[in-house]
């Protein structure tokens, strides 16, 4: 849902927000060292970096690029 700071899943089980910290912290639970996940973290930062552009080949209108920003929380 757009707007909506919280998640259906948690990562800790309890918290439901979209948090770097929890998700830091809770690494070990998915087998994951601190630096693994540190990793992770980067690797999707870079993937979504460049979601505008792609948005933008793709022709969608403003009101899917407005969703689209709300739900990758640029």
């Amino acid at each position: 849902v757009p707007g909506r700071p919280e998640h259906e899943l948690s990562l800790d089980g309890v918290i439901h927000l979209g948090d770097l910290g929890v998700l830091r912290e809770t690494a070990p639970f998915y087998r994951l060292s601190g630096p693994a996940a540190n990793t992770i973290i980067d690797e999707v930062r870079a993937a979504l970096a460049t979601w505008r552009d792609v948005v933008r080949t793709l022709g969608l209108a403003t009101p899917e690029l407005d969703v689209l920003e709300d739900a990758i929380g640029a």
